[in-house]
């Protein structure tokens, strides 16, 4: 059953993609045929490149290299291909694509005839070289179908693509980088001809500073990772391509030592060669790049908004534009007259800087022009103290490395007088600590011939630059809050204002409260993962509810968080979507209006049963707190609850839903189930609901059965709770929410903005149903026949979901663990 259901779903999957599957299947034939017949004679009538026929700039797309490049081509195809293919129609997938292609080819060419007119070195290389394969070809149908996504996401995808196309383009160089780079504006250019009227130009005005910051620190990420790729070719011959000799050290060849050494006036690029052909290694590798992974950490940073990302990433980019200037500078001079390694070192026939000299210090200067340029962005600060703390850590760490670097290096110098000089292994250590770059205008003087020394020298300096790493990590998770309230004072806001039928799960340890600046209200929120993630809806009085969710919105952006409102019902998102925000209904609440409550006619049925069973069987109600429970019903609580959690694959979900430790609450209420031995069958606990200072309901939060016990218990508590309600005169009872699950039949009154994302939240409560039972939960609460509302998760953008739901996973399941998730998995899969 399950082959024939996936074999199904796999035919389905292949006929969403005629296009893809016939390119598949192209590429196939042309690599059997070209084996039978032969490659080599084959290949130069089929791959496009400079000099090659005019007609292989529409043939190139059927080449493959080798079988594993066909083998990749085709995966790619039959995935990505079909998933961009079924979103934009076959139609506009070819033709979009080959366009883009041919025409991408074409330009390509005349590109690289352009740059071996400027820098003849390059063009040479790059006339060797050919364009082949299907990358860029979904490189281009793929930036097309970016243009019809939401602003944002349409924003940061471009960003994050063209820039790690330009590092690519810079670092690599080859013909194939400024292939896809072009293939890529042009499916842009096209996507946007096409779709240009239905395409979403709307972004909500409450996340401006967010984008800003999104923006700039996707240009910072996306050069640090198009670094990081580039530097892993084989073949980088682009115009940052001589910085392999600084940050991939095992670039260095005894040849391009020996043509440096060669010439009197180069002797501190000897020294700078050598140094780094003794370097080689693993841990001169590392080394070399923890300046890019320090940068990555503060993109992330600049991500939050933070200040202290912003002054790094100046300092890091200005001593990077700095040093090559000075190198440039340096080195211009002394190979004015010298021809023979000038290619080596970036500079032409002529004596002057070629862009491989030029570009290194443009990239670092544009990233410090766009980082400064929205200087106003950064404003996060850490808490008070955090990197003083820090610093001395830092310091602390340095200086323990540096000793025991100097013990150690005594120790293992006996060979070399100046090894055991102490100035020189300090000097030597610190030098190390800089930016590999810095290594080209000073170079370390010891010369390390034994092994110990190499391995020493090589990867001491990391354990300081590790610890920056993890230190400024850890800074940006840490932040100043202002309009912090206390507990207490957050729980006097909430009986005198108005937060809803969910309200008082707010007052729960775990959560920040905001207070406005302009009215008694105030919102309870978590800020874990850059979110500030609400926990239900604001304490607020109705008539200040927009003004109150636009000031907290302002808080949160200030600093640095994605505002996200969750738990939250119709009023809410009422206001959220006139500022064109995404929302989903992510539970559905039950309530009881008790005014009009009565137990008959056929549909309260179980209901009647259970208050008879329970008279007949000796079964009574007892309303306690958690101070003034008796010691014998509350170890039954305990141990009841204990068993119920045991039986769980996951730990008990905190955040919404309530433990036992919430029950320790004065307000709470703790109604119980006992027989006439006093054996607890059942527990419930009821929190109050409060409208401007005054108890209108109460809501249910905590439910745990005795197994083997009263089986209606349930049905029997709630029942006795609601007709107590009602006695004393309360409005409502709300029987919570139900997390990942609707009632059938009814309708959502606000609607969804994101109904393929309400389909995966369908998906995973029916995934996770054998599991929670959530859906269950929401069909045992109708049998009391209540109204529904559904309470709803809104968002800027849907481009932060994935953010946010990180963030509400962790809230839910803080102490979540590897071995819980693999549990979790085997349970559902058993199940």
């Amino acid at each position: 059953m399950r082959l024939a259901h996936d074999s199904r779903a796999f035919a389905r999957w292949m006929a969403g993609g005629p296009v893809s599957v016939f390119l598949s299947l192209l590429l196939l034939t042309i690599f059997i045929v070209s084996v039978s017949i032969g490659r080599e004679s084959l290949e130069p009538y089929i791959a496009a490149g400079v000099g090659h026929s005019w007609w292989t700039v529409f043939t190139a797309i059927s080449w493959s290299h080798n079988a594993i490049e066909m083998v990749i081509d085709i995966a790619l195809l039959l995935s990505v291909g079909i998933w961009i293919e079924r979103a934009m129609g076959s139609g506009w997938f070819i033709l979009i694509g080959a366009i883009s292609y041919w025409f991408g080819a074409f330009l390509t060419v005349l590109i690289a005839e352009g740059i071996d007119s400027i820098d003849p070195a390059w063009g040479d290389l790059l006339e060797q070289q050919e364009i082949v394969g299907i990358a860029a070809f979904l490189i281009g149908v793929g930036s097309a179908a970016a243009v019809k996504l939401p602003a944002l996401w349409r924003r940061r995808v471009r960003t994050m693509v063209v820039s790690i196309l330009l590092v690519m383009l810079a670092f690599a160089g080859t013909l194939g980088t400024i292939f896809t780079l072009v293939t890529a504006l042009l499916g842009t250019v096209f996507g946007i001809i096409v779709w240009h009227k239905s395409r979403d130009r709307a972004a909500s005005v409450m996340a401006g500073p967010q984008q800003g910051r999104g923006l700039v620190a996707i240009v910072v990420a996306g050069i640090v990772i198009g670094t990081l790729i580039s530097l892993r070719s084989p073949e980088m011959i682009g115009a940052l391509s001589s910085m392999k000799y600084t940050v991939a050290s095992d670039a260095i060849s005894p040849d391009i030592v020996d043509q440096m050494c060669a010439v009197e006036t180069l002797s501190a690029q000897c020294a700078h060669y050598s140094y780094l052909l003794r370097g080689g290694g693993a841990g001169a590798r590392l080394l070399a790049l923890m300046p890019l992974v320090t940068q990555l950490v503060l993109a992330w940073g600049l991500r939050g908004g933070r200040l202290a990302a912003w002054w790094g990433t100046v300092i890091l980019q200005s001593l990077t534009a700095v040093v090559a200037l000075v190198h440039m500078a340096m080195i211009w001079g002394e190979v004015r007259n010298w021809e023979e390694g000038s290619e080596i070192l970036g500079f032409n026939e002529l004596g002057l800087p070629t862009a491989r000299f030029i570009v290194p210090v443009v990239v670092p200067l544009v990233l410090l022009i766009i980082v400064c340029a929205k200087r106003s962005l950064f404003t996060v600060r850490a808490g008070s103290g955090t990197y003083e703390k820090a610093g001395r850590t830092l310091g602390v760490i340095t200086a323990l490395t540096l000793l025991v670097s100097l013990i150690i290096g005594v120790s293992i110098g006996a060979t070399k007088t100046f090894l055991s000089t102490v100035w020189i292994l300090t000097t030597d250590f610190l030098i190390r600590l800089l930016p590999s770059s810095v290594l080209s205008l000073v170079t370390p003087q010891m010369v390390e011939e034994s092994e110990g020394a190499i391995v020493l020298m090589s990867w001491a300096p990391l354990v300081p630059w590790a610890a920056l790493i993890v230190l400024l990590w850890r800074s940006f998770r840490r932040r100043d809050l202002p309009n912090s309230i206390s507990r207490a004072e957050y729980i006097e806001i909430v009986r005198s204002t108005n937060a809803g039928s969910m309200g008082w799960i707010t007052t729960w340890e775990g959560n920040n409260y905001w207070k406005s600046s302009h009215y008694e209200a105030a919102i309870a929120y978590r800020s874990d993962g850059g979110v500030a993630l609400t926990v239900s809806d604001p304490a607020v009085r109705t008539e200040e509810l927009a003004d109150v969710l636009e000031e907290f919105v302002g808080f949160a952006v200030g600093q640095g968080l994605i505002p996200a409102f969750y738990s939250v019902h119709g009023p809410v998102v009422a206001v959220t979507d006139t500022w064109r925000w995404s929302r989903l209904q992510v539970a559905e609440e039950t309530l009881l209006v008790l005014n009009e409550l009565e137990f008959k006619g056929k549909k309260f049925q179980d209901i009647r049963t259970a208050l008879n069973r329970a008279r007949k069987e000796g079964i009574s109600t007892h309303w306690t707190t958690f101070a003034e429970c008796k010691p014998a019903y509350m170890a039954q609580i305990k141990q009841i609850s204990a068993e119920w959690v045991s039986d769980k694959p996951l730990p008990e979900m905190g955040f919404t839903l309530g433990g036992v430790a919430e029950l320790d609450d004065p307000d709470t209420r703790i109604l119980l189930a006992i027989d006439d031995a006093d054996t607890v069958h059942g527990i419930t606990s009821w929190m109050p609901i409060y409208e401007d200072g005054r108890i209108t309901g109460w809501t249910l939060d905590f439910m745990r059965r005795l197994g083997g016990g009263f089986r209606p218990v349930m049905e029997y508590l709630i029942a006795s709770a609601a007709l107590w309600a009602k006695e004393n005169n309360y409005e409502i009872l709300s029987l919570s929410g139900a997390p990942l699950a609707r009632a059938k039949g009814v309708e959502d009154e606000a609607g969804s903005s994101a109904q393929i994302l309400d389909q995966v939240l369908d998906v995973l409560g029916k995934t996770l149903e054998p599991v929670y039972g959530f859906r269950s939960l929401l069909n045992f609460k109708s049998k009391f026949n209540p109204e529904y509302a559904p309470i709803y998760l809104a968002v800027p953008s849907i481009v932060e979901l994935p953010t946010v739901g990180l963030a509400i996973a962790h809230a839910y399941l803080p102490s979540l663990t590897l071995k819980d998730t693999i549990t979790l998995g085997t349970s559902l899969r058993q199940k």
